[in-house]
C-alpha cells in the first residue's frame, strides 16, 4: 500500500475537516524519509476516534491548509513535536531548498502562533538550516562535521572552473580549500550522474582542489566518516581542533522536544482514542592538490 493509498483511507474515516499534517504532509511533496504509517492527521475538534495506522493530532485553532492538508511551513512545525534534531534539520533544509517554504513565511507562522505545537522545538534549530543544502543526505552529512567540532563549512559554494562554467562543492573547508562530496547509491546506479561525476572530479584535479569522497556506505558509520574527513582535512592543511563526540554530538539523536522544568513527559502527540489534557491559557491543545584524498576504513567506530 502506498502513501496515497494509506492517506486516501484514512480520510474516508475521519471527517471531511481533519487535514494531513507532520511528515505525512511533508512525504506527499516527495520526501522519502521517516515511516509512512501512522498517517497523521490535525483537526480542531475534540474528537476522539481509534483506528489503527492514523493519528489525530487535536488543535484548538487549524493551521494554516489547504484541501490537500496543512501547509508545508506548518507541516514542518509539527514535525518538531516527534523529529530528532538531525532529522529536522535536515528536512527543513529539504523544504527550503525546494522551495516549498520560505524562510519568511516560518518566521512569520512562528510569530504568529507562537503557541503551536512544535513552534518552540522550530525556534531553537532555526540558525542550523541551510536552504542551499540540496539533499538530506548533504544536511546530514554536514551536521554530523559542524557537530563533532569541523568548522569553516560553505554548503554549496560556487566555484570557476578551468573552463569558465560554475560547479558548486557540496562541501568546502573555507580553512584549507578541501572540497568534501557526498556520492550516494544513484552516483553509481544512474550513468548519467556517474558520468557528471567524472567529470566533475577531473575538474577538480585541473582545479588543483583536494577532495574527500563520503559514500552512502561510510555515512552508516557516522564516527569513523568525521574522523577519516578530518583526517583528508588535516592532510591538506587544516588547523581546526579534532573532533569530539560529546553533548553537541548526542544531541543530533535525541528528539528537539525535551521535557521542561517541572513538566511530565513531552506532549509530542496524542494518539486517535487517548483524551488529551485541556489547554491552559496560552497554550493549545497538544491534541495533538588535484588528487584525490580517499576515505580510508578504519577500525574506529
Amino acid at each position: 500500500m502506498t502513501l496515497a493509498d494509506r492517506v486516501d483511507a484514512a480520510k474516508l474515516y475521519l471527517p471531511p475537516a481533519a487535514r494531513v499534517t507532520g511528515i505525512t504532509r511533508i512525504q506527499q511533496l516527495g520526501l522519502e524519509m521517516g515511516p509512512v504509517e501512522p498517517v497523521h492527521f490535525v483537526i480542531d475538534s475534540d474528537l476522539h476516534l481509534s483506528t489503527p495506522g492514523i493519528v489525530l493530532h487535536r488543535t484548538a485553532s487549524m493551521p494554516p491548509s489547504d484541501d490537500d492538508g496543512v501547509t508545508p511551513a506548518a507541516a514542518f512545525i509539527a514535525y518538531g513535536t516527534q523529529a530528532r534534531l538531525i532529522d529536522l534539520v535536515a528536512v527543513g533544509d529539504w523544504l527550503l531548498h525546494r522551495s516549498f517554504m520560505t524562510e519568511e513565511e516560518l518566521l512569520d507562522l512562528l510569530q504568529a502562533q507562537p503557541w503551536r505545537d512544535g513552534a518552540h522545538e522550530v525556534r531553537k534549530i532555526l540558525s542550523m538550516l541551510r536552504p542551499r543544502s540540496r539533499s538530506i543526505p548533504e544536511s546530514k552529512l554536514r551536521l554530523l562535521l559542524e557537530a563533532a567540532g569541523i568548522v569553516g563549512l560553505e554548503v554549496n559554494a560556487p566555484r570557476r572552473r578551468l573552463d569558465g562554467r560554475l560547479v558548486e562543492i557540496d562541501l568546502l573547508a573555507t580553512s584549507c580549500g578541501m572540497a568534501i562530496e557526498y556520492d550516494g547509491a544513484h552516483h553509481q546506479k544512474d550513468r548519467g550522474q556517474y558520468l557528471t561525476d567524472i567529470d566533475r572530479y577531473a575538474a577538480f584535479r585541473a582545479m588543483k582542489l583536494p577532495y574527500s569522497q563520503v559514500t552512502k556506505e561510510s555515512m552508516r558509520v557516522p564516527r569513523a566518516m568525521v574522523l577519516n574527513v578530518y583526517d583528508d582535512l588535516v592532510s591538506v592543511g587544516y588547523q581546526g581542533p579534532r573532533p569530539e563526540f560529546g553533548r553537541a554530538w548526542r544531541a543530533l539523536f535525541r528528539s528537539v522536544r525535551r521535557p521542561r522544568a517541572g513538566q511530565d513527559a513531552p506532549r509530542a502527540r496524542t494518539r486517535v482514542g487517548h483524551r488529551a489534557p485541556r489547554p491552559g491559557p496560552g497554550r493549545s491543545a497538544p491534541i495533538t592538490t588535484g588528487t584525490q584524498v580517499s576515505q580510508r576504513p578504519r577500525s574506529r567506530p
